[in-house]
């Protein structure tokens, strides 16, 4: 079994795309986030690259991890481009989608085609797909734990109403009625949906509740005055529930395992090279490694967490890890110090800008526990290309 995993150069964010496939042709083609925090123009032209690369093959999965600017800015623009047979996303309500996004840039709100996606991601990007692509709507898969609280808006109706129509599917152990398995010819992988929900799912029970007002202020007719103290209302509440800065933290990220059930080969082989470096550089591996790991903006920074990580995926999936996307852009704030020999990867992924001031991605320190592992930095001007051969 043959995988290919692009990571498009958008500096500061995140656009791959993996393709399973055997040697008869078969190809199943999942993307994993699209967005940048540099000029748009940037996640545009990656768009463009593999629109050409891929010459309009579907995307018979595409992935948003979570709803940040630098996740999602491009996903509009590549499904007015590309066709979407399925779009999964995590189990966030309005109101959580709403606060948090405001949080991190609140400048997104005044975007009209953003804000409708916060709003109701299923309703937004399904008339968006049909616009560009007829009558046919891609399925909508939730990940996530217990059922959210939601809230009646009488103002703006009941913007997640819809969102009970799909198929909502609990985060670890694959099911047979979701994405878990599909058959590639004879072979078969699986893709298996995380989300780290139950470690904080009180706090953000409360943290709902207590923002439903300030969103309902967000989003209304206000004067500006009003939205700016409502905005700082947020951010006295984020801080009182979870502390730290509301800038700096993702509170749930989707990450998502792909991998063979099992390999033929006594080796596997990653190669991975830098597509305008023209560097190449092969692997063999007698552990066998065939698998993916996105971790998104998620957290990964103390052993708890890593455990319950392991616990849900369980131990013989992380063993097979070969190719890791390093949290939040490498990020020091997600990870904690000896997480990559946990991990074991043969490559790890850095997708991010280190010119980029306001962020400073990734960490030396991260970079520095990861060193072992062959680390990879994509950016604006390097992107990379990996083929995992199982």
């Amino acid at each position: 079994m043959l995988q290919k995993v692009y990571f498009n150069n958008v500096g500061q964010g995140l656009f791959a795309e993996v393709y399973v496939g055997d040697d008869s042709g078969n190809e199943f083609r999942i993307v994993y986030d699209c967005g940048t925090s540099n000029r748009q123009r940037v996640v545009k032209d990656a768009i463009l690259a593999s629109t050409h690369r891929d010459k309009n093959r579907p995307i018979d999965l595409l992935v948003i991890s979570h709803f940040d600017k630098d996740h999602i800015s491009g996903v509009i623009d590549l499904i007015r481009t590309q066709q979407v047979r399925s779009i999964m996303l995590p189990k966030f309500s309005y109101v959580l989608r709403v606060a948090f996004a405001s949080l991190k840039d609140n400048s997104e709100l005044s975007n009209s085609d953003v804000r409708e996606v916060l709003e109701n991601p299923v309703s937004k990007l399904s008339n968006i797909h049909q616009q560009a692509h007829g009558d046919d709507t891609p399925r909508f898969i939730l990940v996530g734990g217990e059922e959210s609280y939601e809230f009646p808006f009488s103002r703006y109706g009941n913007s997640i109403s819809s969102e009970k129509d799909v198929l909502t599917v609990p985060s670890g152990t694959p099911r047979s009625e979701s994405l878990s398995r599909q058959n590639v010819g004879a072979r078969v992988f699986e893709v298996v949906p995380y989300v780290d929900d139950q470690v904080i799912l009180k706090d953000l029970k409360t943290f709902e509740i207590n923002a439903a007002r300030e969103v309902i202020e967000l989003l209304g007719n206000g004067e500006r005055d009003e939205k700016q103290q409502a905005l700082n209302n947020l951010k006295d509440l984020y801080t009182r529930t979870f502390g730290g800065s509301p800038y700096r933290k993702n509170i749930i990220s989707l990450f998502l395992f792909i991998g063979p059930l099992s390999s033929q080969r006594d080796i596997s082989t990653l190669t991975y090279k830098y597509r305008d470096k023209k560097q190449e550089t092969v692997i063999s591996d007698n552990l066998r490694r065939g698998s993916i790991l996105f971790t998104g903006d998620g957290f990964l920074n103390t052993l708890a967490r890593w455990n319950t990580l392991v616990s849900e995926l369980k131990q013989t999936r992380i063993d097979s890890v070969a190719i890791f996307q390093v949290m939040h852009h490498g990020s020091k704030r997600n990870w904690f110090r000896g997480l990559a020999s946990c991990v074991n990867p043969l490559a790890s992924v850095f997708s991010s800008d280190p010119n980029l001031r306001n962020t400073r991605h990734p960490s030396e320190s991260v970079i520095k526990d990861f060193i072992y592992f062959n680390p990879i930095q994509v950016d604006q001007r390097h992107s990379c290309e990996l083929t995992l051969d199982v």
